[in-house]
C-alpha cells in the first residue's frame, strides 16, 4: 500500500499491545466525534442562547489542533506500521484513520472560516473577518503549521528509508500503466480503434489499456518457430501501421490478410513481387495483380548516380566471405561486375543481358567490350576504367592467372541465380504497366509485399538481397521522392539471408528519411553474423518476446530486467502473557539483490502474455494482440489461407492446373515478344547432342591439359567453360534426360536452355567452340 507516495508496506517496527492497537482506534473515533460538534455549534449559533455550547470555540480549536499534532498522527503510523502485512485490517485502519484524520482537519477550517461570519452577524465585513481569523485562531493556525511541518518530517523520513530499502541492490522494477504514461506509450482510449488518419501502432496490452506509439519504433520481435511472432506481432503492425511498409512476407499469409485492409483504410495498393509464383497455390486470382517483371538496372528513377547504384547491386551479387585467401578474388569479381553493370545500364539492357555477357564471353573478351564502349564516352568512366585494369590483372603473359580463374569462379557463382528458371520471365523486359516501379513506394502510394516461400528463403537470400539494395538506392537516390514521414521495412527469416550491409545502412544512414526496421528471429545469438555491429541491433527502441526458451534469450532478458532489492526476514517469537495473549518478537531484517526476472518466470510465462522491452521504460510483462481475437482488428483482416485450419478450403489440384496454365502463358508471351522460333525437332536434336557432351565431358578434362598444344583463345575458352560447367554436370544430365523424349515438355525445356546458354544457337559461342574442339581432340587421339 502507498500513501502519500510512501510504502508504508515496506516500513518495519517492533510488535505492540492489543491494548495499544485498541486506545489508537478509540482516540481516532473521539477526535471525529468531538469535531463533528463543530457543525453543531455553527448549526444553532444563530437560534439557541450561547450556554448550550460544549465548548467555547477557541479552547476546542486550540484543544483539537494539539491533539491531532501530539497524539493523533504518530499514533497513526505505529498502527499502520505494526499490523500484519497484507492483513485485511491493516487495509481498513490504515485507510479509515488516514480519512478520518485528513477530514477532521478539514472540518477545523471549516469551523475557523465560518466563526467570523457568524461573530460579525452574517455582515459580509472582510476586515472584521480577518481581524477575528488572526485574534482568536491564531493558536490553531500556528499549530497547523507545526502539524504540516511534523508530517512533512515523517514523510521524508519514510520516503527516505523506503527508497534506501529500495536501491540498496538495485531498484528495478516491472512498468505499470503510470510508468507507461509518463513514457507516452499509452493509447488514448478513443484511438482504441483503428483510424484512417492519427492512428496508434500497438505492441501489447496492459491493464486494459494499448501500449502503443504513433510512430514505428525500430523493434527486434524474438520467439521460437511456430511461436506466433506474425499473429501477434506482424499482423498487428500492418492493420495499424499508416505508413507504406516493404516486408518480404513468408507463405504470402501478410498479404493475404492485410493487403485489403490497407488499401481501402490508408490508400497503399499491393506491391507482389512472387517470383516463385506461390500465391497462385491459394488463389490464382492473385495472378492478375502480381509484378512479372523487375527491371533492376532500370528502377524508375530519373538521372541516377550509376556509380552509387552499381555498388549496391554488385555487393548483392558477390557477396563478401570471411576467408581470408578468397578476399582478393571477392574485391576483384566485384570491381568486374560493377564495371559490367555500368555498361548494361548505360545502355538500357536488363540482368539477362548482363548475365549472358559473362555467359558468352571470356573475361578478356569482357575486358576489350568494356574498353570500346568506354572510348566512345565524352567523360571515360573511372568504374570501367577500373573494371578494364582488373580483368588485366587476371592474365599473365597471355594466360588466366589463378587470381583470375578465382575472380572468374567467383564471378559465376554469384550470376547463378539470375540464371534460376523462377527469375526468368521476370528479369526479361516486358508489360511496363506489370513492371516494377519503385516511385509508387517513395510516392507512398504502395506497399511492398515480397513473397518468398519458406522453404527457398536461404536460397533465394541474393534475390532479397538485390531488392533491399533496391529500396535502399530509392531512399538514397531518391530522395527527392519520398512524401512519407516513415517509411518502415518487416523482415521475416533475418537469419536465413546471413548477412546484409543494407540492413546496416538503412538503420545508421537512413534513420533520417524515415526508415525504421522490424526485424524477426528466432534467437538473439543469430545477430551474431553482425559481428561488431551486434549490439546495436540490441539496442533497438523495442524488443518483444514471445514463448522464450533458448538460454541466450532468458540471460539477455535477465541482464536488461536488471536487479531489484527484496527484504529477507527472520522472526523469533516468545508468549510472555496470558492475559492480553502478547507474544515477544525479534524481527530481523536484511537486504538481497535478486534478478527481477528468474529464468523460471520467463520460461514458464504464458502463451499469451510477451515481455516488451521498450526505450525509457522499465521492463513490460503484458499481453500479446493477436490480431483474429482483439476487439480492434474485428472486420479489419481477410481469411489466411495458409493456415492449417482453412488449408481444406482450397482446391489445390484445381489451383496447380491454373497456375501452371498462367505461367506457361507468360513464358510463350515472352517467347514471342522475343520472336523466338519454336522448332523443336530442332530443339531435341540439340539436346540430345549436348546430353552426349556433357557425358563425355569429365573424359574429356583429362584430355584438355596443359600438354596439350592449345593457343591463347582455346586455354581461355577451356577455362571459363572449366570452372562454369563442372559444378553443373550431374544436373544437366539428370535434366536433359527427363525432357528428351517429353514433346510436351520441349518447349519449356526449350526456355530454360536458352536461359542457361545449351542451345549452340550461334557459332561464336563459347559453348560452340569448346564442343568442337573436344571433337577434334578426340579425333587426334
Amino acid at each position: 500500500m502507498k500513501f502519500l507516495n510512501v510504502d508504508l508496506e515496506g516500513i518495519q517496527s517492533s510488535e505492540i499491545s492489543k491494548g495499544f492497537l485498541l486506545a489508537t482506534v478509540l482516540a481516532i473515533f473521539i477526535f471525529i466525534a468531538l469535531s463533528f460538534t463543530l457543525l453543531y455549534n455553527i448549526h444553532i449559533y444563530s437560534k439557541m442562547p450561547k450556554n448550550i455550547y460544549f465548548f467555547d470555540e477557541r479552547d476546542y480549536l486550540n484543544i483539537g489542533a494539539l491533539v491531532t499534532a501530539f497524539f493523533i498522527l504518530p499514533l497513526y503510523f505505529v498502527l499502520v506500521k505494526n499490523i500484519k502485512e497484507n492483513s485485511p485490517l491493516r487495509l481498513f485502519f490504515s485507510f479509515f484513520s488516514a480519512i478520518a484524520v485528513f477530514a477532521s482537519n478539514i472540518l477545523l477550517l471549516i469551523y475557523a472560516a465560518a466563526a467570523p461570519v457568524i461573530h460579525s452577524k452574517y455582515k459580509l465585513d472582510w476586515d472584521v473577518q480577518v481581524k477575528y481569523l488572526y485574534e482568536h485562531n491564531m493558536m490553531f493556525w500556528i499549530v497547523t503549521l507545526l502539524i504540516i511541518f511534523y508530517f512533512g518530517i515523517e514523510i521524508s523520513l519514510l520516503r527516505k528509508q523506503t527508497f534506501r530499502k529500495k536501491d540498496t541492490f538495485g531498484g528495478s522494477r516491472e512498468a505499470t500503466v503510470d510508468d507507461l504514461k509518463k513514457a507516452d506509450l499509452i493509447v488514448p482510449k478513443k484511438y482504441n480503434k483503428i483510424q484512417k488518419v492519427n492512428n496508434y501502432i500497438c505492441y501489447g496490452k496492459i491493464q486494459g489499456y494499448y501500449i502503443g506509439s504513433k510512430i514505428p519504433f525500430n523493434s527486434i520481435v524474438i520467439s521460437k518457430p511456430g511461436g506466433g511472432k506474425g499473429t501477434s506481432a506482424t499482423m498487428p503492425f500492418m492493420l495499424d501501421c499508416p505508413f507504406p511498409i516493404f516486408v518480404n512476407d513468408i507463405k504470402s499469409e501478410i498479404l493475404q490478410v492485410c493487403s485489403a485492409h490497407r488499401y481501402d483504410y490508408f490508400g497503399f495498393k499491393a506491391i507482389i513481387i512472387d517470383p516463385y509464383n506461390w500465391l497462385l497455390e491459394y488463389d490464382p486470382a492473385w495472378a492478375d495483380k502480381q509484378t512479372l517483371h523487375i527491371d533492376f538496372c532500370n528502377i524508375g528513377l530519373e538521372n541516377i548516380e550509376i556509380n552509387e547504384y552499381v555498388t549496391v547491386l554488385a555487393a548483392a551479387i558477390a557477396e563478401p566471405v570471411k576467408d581470408d585467401k578468397l578476399k582478393p578474388f571477392t574485391s576483384g569479381a566485384l570491381t568486374v561486375i560493377e564495371g559490367v553493370l555500368f555498361y548494361v545500364i548505360s545502355q538500357k539492357k536488363t540482368l539477362v543481358d548482363f548475365f549472358n555477357i559473362f555467359a558468352d564471353n571470356n573475361l578478356n573478351n569482357i575486358g576489350k567490350l568494356l574498353e570500346s564502349y568506354n572510348s566512345t564516352l565524352k567523360l571515360p568512366s573511372n568504374t570501367l576504367k577500373k573494371a578494364i585494369k582488373k580483368i588485366k590483372e587476371c592474365y599473365t603473359k597471355g594466360q588466366l592467372s589463378e587470381f583470375g580463374a578465382g575472380v572468374s569462379s567467383t564471378i559465376s557463382e554469384g550470376i547463378d541465380f539470375i540464371g534460376d528458371e523462377a527469375y526468368f520471365t521476370m528479369f526479361s523486359k516486358g508489360d511496363p504497366e506489370r513492371t516494377f516501379d519503385i516511385k509508387d513506394y517513395l510516392y507512398a502510394k504502395a506497399d511492398i509485399y515480397l513473397i518468398i516461400p519458406p522453404h527457398l528463403v536461404k536460397k533465394s537470400r541474393k534475390f532479397v538481397k538485390m531488392v533491399l539494395g533496391v529500396i535502399r538506392s530509392g531512399f538514397t537516390l531518391g530522395s527527392a521522392y519520398l512524401k512519407s514521414e516513415q517509411y518502415p521495412i518487416v523482415l521475416d527469416e533475418v537469419a536465413q539471408l546471413g548477412y546484409v550491409e543494407d540492413i546496416e545502412v538503412l538503420y545508421e544512414v537512413l534513420r533520417f528519411e524515415g526508415v525504421s526496421l522490424k526485424l524477426f528471429l528466432q534467437d538473439m545469438a543469430q545477430l551474431k553474423v553482425y559481428q561488431e555491429k551486434e549490439e546495436m541491433f540490441k539496442a533497438f527502441d523495442v524488443l518483444q518476446f514471445f514463448e522464450v526458451q533458448g538460454l541466450s534469450n532468458i540471460r539477455y532478458i535477465k541482464e536488461l530486467a536488471g536487479k531489484t532489492t527484496v527484504e529477507n526476514k527472520s522472526v523469533s517469537q516468545k508468549e510472555n502473557s496470558k492475559i492480553l495473549n502478547n507474544k515477544d518478537k525479534n524481527v530481523s531484517t536484511s537486504l538481497t539483490g535478486v534478478d527481477l526476472m528468474s529464468n523460471d518466470k520467463i520460461r514458464e510465462a504464458s502463451g499469451n502474455k510477451q515481455i516488451l522491452i521498450i526505450k525509457n521504460s522499465p521492463i513490460i510483462i503484458c499481453d500479446r494482440n493477436f490480431y483474429y481475437q482483439d476487439s480492434r482488428y474485428k472486420n479489419h483482416y481477410a481469411e489466411n489461407y495458409t493456415r492449417k485450419e482453412l488449408r481444406h478450403l482450397i482446391d489445390k489440384e484445381a489451383n496447380l492446373i491454373k497456375k501452371k496454365e498462367i505461367v506457361e502463358n507468360r513464358i510463350n508471351m515472352l517467347l514471342d515478344k522475343n520472336d523466338t522460333i519454336h522448332n523443336l525437332p530442332r530443339i531435341e536434336e540439340q539436346a540430345k547432342t549436348i546430353l552426349k557432351r556433357v557425358d563425355e565431358y569429365e573424359s574429356l578434362i583429362d584430355l584438355l591439359s596443359d600438354d596439350l598444344d592449345l593457343d591463347n583463345q582455346e586455354q581461355d575458352d577451356f577455362n571459363q567453360i572449366d570452372g562454369v560447367w563442372s559444378t553443373n554436370i550431374e544436373k544437366t544430365k539428370e535434366l536433359l534426360s527427363a525432357y528428351i523424349d517429353d514433346q510436351e515438355k520441349l518447349e519449356e525445356l526449350y526456355a530454360y536452355m536458352i536461359d542457361k546458354e545449351y542451345i549452340l544457337q550461334d557459332e561464336n559461342t563459347v559453348l560452340f567452340r569448346f564442343l568442337n574442339k573436344e571433337d577434334n581432340t578426340n579425333e587426334n587421339n
